[in-house]
Order: structure tokens, then sequence, then C-alpha cells
């Protein structure tokens, strides 16, 4: 049997042997016809409920759910062979479950066809990549997008096993935690302490900042190793009490977004501070595919390492320390000869933002079909640069995302949060 599909885990049934009684009856081929699990029928004679039904008249026909004709390599066997493929991430976290329990509000953040989680016997699976393969298609699957849909699968699904089909979409154990509050990381005696999301005054004196180091303990005791997607709720907790200049978590999206669909081997970033934007960019890579930054201060370099390995990306992130520009020479040298980087993030020194680009430009990183993407385009700015990627110039197709600036200032007086944008362009042609 080995190599072969067992049918059982996404087959229909179809009752051939009603759709035969009805034609006989109908035809009034037999005046009694027996057949496998229907009570025997004779014309004349009362149904199984009792109530006499003409002579020729056709019996019931059986409830079906719709179908929608599969697309072209998009059969249930198509499927079970891309789940066994060694190179698809279909969990959307490398192939790995998380290490800790999810809760309902967050698979509801999951609804979209291009993002889309749901529930299934106490189970969560990201079904994102399976959309396109459900028999019953794209509009019967996203009735149960980011909420528990078990109850909508038994009524059509039932007979199916789950646990074969969506085996590789496994993220991990819903979490049943009453509503407003969150199982704590932090073991104390063995038992994990549920606590209320409040902002705490004692968090100051009992998580100080001094410096970037300051910020590993409490992370450790937030999530666990090799959870990336607890390590990065940390982080924004953190970054809820001290000014921790990374991303935050609307950016942080857009830009894991980007990396998606730019599905790119090769990932670059410029400014990558304690990791924050890195783990995001590590999560959505290919399975095959790396990223290396490029950080100026070795402090910072140092901790976004030690989060990026504890996060579980250690082996699929290189951090450098230095400038930008100096550091082109050794992000060429890790390409094979000809190749570019397929995808850029600048959040660095935003007057650096063009001619480090120019410099990659010139050192044949980047090339046809290279993304770019840079943080603060609009606030502080990057006018220079815009005007350098601008669709009319030639040299690449650009548009800007509009997102909050990551931040408040508020030693500043009368302080309004403003309006920033990334930029998004992909090279399309050298402009001489």
């Amino acid at each position: 049997m080995e190599g072969k599909v067992p049918l059982t885990a996404f087959a229909t049934v179809t009752d051939r042997t009603q759709e035969e009684k009805g034609r006989v009856d109908q035809e009034g081929a037999a005046s009694s016809v027996s057949f496998p699990g229907f009570p025997t029928q004779t014309k004349g004679s009362s149904s199984s409920k009792g109530e006499p039904r003409p002579i020729g008249a056709a019996a019931p026909a059986p409830t079906r759910r719709k179908k929608v004709p599969f697309e072209k390599g998009y059969s249930q066997v198509d499927w079970v062979r891309l789940t066994r493929s060694p190179t698809e991430d279909l969990n959307g976290n490398r192939g790995r479950p998380l290490a800790r329990k999810i809760t309902l509000k967050e698979v509801g953040e999951h609804k979209t066809v291009d993002d889309c989680w749901m529930v299934l016997a106490g189970k969560v699976y990201n079904v994102t990549r399976y959309i396109k393969f459900h028999p019953g298609g794209v509009d019967y699957l996203m009735q149960g997008a980011g909420k528990d849909a078990t109850r909508l699968f038994n009524k059509y699904h039932k007979w199916v096993n789950i646990d074969f089909l969506l085996a590789k979409c496994y993220l991990g154990q819903v979490d049943k935690t009453p509503a407003g509050f969150v199982v704590g990381h932090v073991l104390r005696g063995g038992t994990a302490v549920a606590a209320t999301l409040v902002k705490d005054p004692a968090f100051y004196s009992q998580w100080p900042y001094a410096q970037p180091s300051d910020i590993l303990p409490f992370i450790k005791s937030q999530a666990r190793e090799g959870d990336a997607m607890a390590v990065l709720a940390a982080m924004q907790t953190f970054g809820d009490y001290y000014p921790t200049y990374f991303l935050h978590e609307e950016k942080a999206k857009i830009l894991a977004r980007l990396v998606k669909e730019a599905k790119p081997t090769r990932a670059v970033e410029l400014g990558t501070f304690l990791g924050y934007s890195a783990i995001w960019t590590a999560m959505s890579l290919p399975l095959q595919g790396t990223l290396t930054c490029v950080e100026f201060e070795p402090k910072h370099a140092a901790v976004a390492r030690e989060l990026v390995r504890y996060a579980g990306f250690g082996e699929v992130v290189e951090i450098l320390e230095g400038e930008g520009a100096q550091r082109i020479p050794d992000l060429k040298e890790r390409m094979a000869p000809g190749e570019v980087a397929s995808f850029v993030f600048f959040d660095h020194c935003k007057p650096c933002y063009l001619p480090d680009l120019q410099a990659m430009e010139d050192a044949g990183l980047i090339g046809t079909g290279t993304t770019v993407v840079a943080d603060n385009v609009l606030y502080p700015g990057a006018p220079d640069f815009l005007e350098w990627v601008d669709t009319s110039m030639g040299r690449y197709k650009t548009d800007l995302i509009p997102a909050d600036f990551e931040y408040d200032q508020v030693w500043k007086k009368d302080w309004v949060r403003p309006r920033d944008a990334l930029s998004h362009s992909v090279y399309v042609a050298d402009v001489s």
C-alpha cells in the first residue's frame, strides 16, 4: 500500500443504491425490489413512514452538498501529494506547531482567503493553502474562517479523517481560558499563572530597561523557546512600556504579507535593532529562504541574534554588524554568481535609504523582480528615496501602503501620532 492515498481520507459517499431504487420505482420495472440497507418496498404498499406512495412515483432524491468543479491541479489527490512534499510550509510556521495554546480571539484575526485559520474539534488549523482544494468551493469553507467550525464541518464532512487531511496545517490546541485572561508563560511551581491584560505600574521596577540586553529576561519569562509568535507578543508588550523602536504589529503584518507574496529565497534587511522585524520576516519565508540582516549597533545585534535564535530561526537568519553600505560586499559574497536579493527591507537611517539602495544596485544585488520595502517613508520621511523608486522613473513599480507611525513620542508637547507608510517597490528595469 506504500505510496497509495487512502481514499477514506476525503472520498465523498454517493448513495448509488438509493438512486437506483428511485429509478426502478419510477420506471415501474419491478413490483418488489429489495436493496441492502433499505426496507423492502412493494408498489402500492406503505412507505417506511407509513404513508402510501403512488405507483410510479419517484423516491425522494438524497440530500447532497453542492460540489464545485476542481481547478486543474487542485483535486484532493493533488492536495495529498502536496502534503507529502518536504519543501511545502502548509501551516505558515515552517511546518511546526506553535508551542502554546491559541485563543479564539487570535483565530478570529485570520479570516480572509489569504490568511485563514479555523478550529476543528479543539485543534487550530491554518487552512489558507487548502482553500482552493476544498471540494465544496471557497465560499463554503470561508463560512468557518476565523472561528470554531466544528459544527459546520460535522454537518458536511463528519466522515472525513481530518487528522490525516489537514495534519500539515495543524498549528496547535485552542485555548479555552475565559475571555479577559491570558495564560501566563511564567511557571511558578510548574503551574502556568493566569493574568489579566492590564498595564501594571510595577512593570518598570520588575523589568528595568537600561540597556538592550535587559529585554531578554522578560521575553524568556513570557515565551517558551521556539514559539516565535509568543516571542513577538512579549516584545510588543515590552514596547508598550519602553521605547523599543521596532515596527509594531500593524506594519509587521504588512511586512509579513509582502514577504509571503514575494516568496524570496534570499532576503536582506538593513536596520534590525532587536530583531522584531527579522522574526516576522523569517516566519514568512518559504522553507528554503534565508535572511541576512545588517545592524549598525553591536549591542543591538547581539540581542537580535539571541531573540532570533530563541524564536527558532537561528539557522535561517544571519545578523551582520556595521553600516549597510560597508557590508554590501559581504552580502554579495553570500550569494551565488549572478544571484540577486529577492527581497530587501530598509528600516535603518532614513537618509541612508537612497545611497544604500544605489550601492546595492551597483553591486548587482538588485535585479528584475527584486522587491524593496522601506519603512517610515512619510514620517520621518525619505523623499529622495521615494523619488528614485517612483514608478514614473521607470526603474521600479512602486505603491505606498498607509500605516500609523510605530511609537508615541510622549516627551513632545501636544504630540499626535502621525500617519506614515511603507513603500513597496518591485524592480523592473535598468534606466541609463
